[in-house]
């Protein structure tokens, strides 16, 4: 329980409150692989994990088999830091996995950005022509 009152502060400290009542986006490389522990860990605390974070969230690993599927190389967090340049040591170590899917969530936003699938709006990012990039 102490652990799931710690992680509320931290879900609140990083809230912006202009996303779904101020609730945090969760980030992460296999995202459904760790939902499900804490899921169950505020479950254990007699919390729901989504009082605190949105439903959504977004998952490194989704993203680089977007971008990397197919080309029969590994997609786990060392492998996509590496194809990024970033050299990830002590993976499966805390933080080391923090830093390192932080700069691989970096990494592809700046690659959408700079692919013109946004742009700035005086109200914030908008998507920019989408049926231009992808097909329906």
């Amino acid at each position: 329980k102490t652990v799931v009152k710690e992680l509320i502060e931290v879900f609140k400290q990083g809230a912006y409150t202009d996303t779904d009542k101020g609730k945090t986006i969760l980030c992460g490389h296999n995202m459904n692989f760790d939902k499900g522990f804490s899921e169950e860990l505020f479950k254990h605390a007699g919390k729901d994990i989504y009082d605190y974070v949105q439903l959504i969230h977004h998952d490194t690993l989704a993203m680089a088999q977007q971008m990397w599927w197919g080309d029969g190389e590994k997609l786990d967090l060392t492998a996509c830091c590496k194809r990024i340049g970033y050299r990830l040591t002590g993976a499966h170590g805390a933080m080391n996995d923090v830093r390192g899917t932080y700069e691989l969530f970096k990494y592809f936003t700046k690659r959408v950005r700079e692919s013109h699938l946004m742009k700035q709006t005086k109200t914030g990012m908008e998507i920019n022509q989408t049926r231009k990039f992808f097909h329906f």
